[in-house]
């Protein structure tokens, strides 16, 4: 179920080694309508990773939401992500088939162009993962668990989007 939870959206956490907190801790200025969209665009499209996942995203409201539906093992889920320009972060809610809601956070990071996300209210919690931009249709992605400020197992993948499909 970690597993799953981790591989819901694609991801890269940079940093690694011993004790470290889960690395999500990036500027939390309000960000541009341009970065928005930047980072919103990293899940709009069609998108598989070579973990087996894959990802629809569509725009709900141009530049400021998205609505996701994707698959891992078989598993599917539901997802929207909104910019909240009060806390200077994503907001995820993610609907799982099993009628589980979960909610996640994310931030947009303009200089590496990487969206770290994390599933507790605080960016130090003991999961985290990131989407870095690679190229125009790809993405390069990692997940990690961390316990007491030491990793304990990290993941990666790697995303390609159909073409055009933004």
């Amino acid at each position: 179920m970690k597993r799953l939870l981790g591989l819901l959206l694609v991801m890269g956490m940079v940093g690694c080694g011993g004790k470290e907190n889960a690395g999500n801790v990036v500027d939390n200025r309000v960000l541009t309508s341009e970065e928005i969209t930047e980072a919103l665009e990293l899940r709009i499209g069609e998108w598989k990773y070579s973990d087996g996942q894959s990802l629809t995203g569509q725009w709900r409201q141009k530049g400021v939401a998205i609505d996701i539906k994707g698959q891992f093992n078989g598993q599917e889920h539901f997802q929207t992500v909104v910019y909240d320009f009060k806390t200077a972060q994503f907001v995820d809610t993610i609907s799982l088939l099993d009628g589980r809601v979960q909610a996640r956070y994310s931030r947009w990071d303009p200089g590496t162009r990487t969206l770290r996300i994390w599933m507790a209210g605080s960016p130090d919690s003991d999961w985290g993962l990131a989407i870095q931009k690679t190229g125009p249709n790809s993405v390069s992605c990692t997940s990690r668990d961390i316990a007491r400020g030491h990793v304990l197992g990290r993941e990666t993948s790697n995303g390609v989007r159909t073409p055009n499909t933004p």
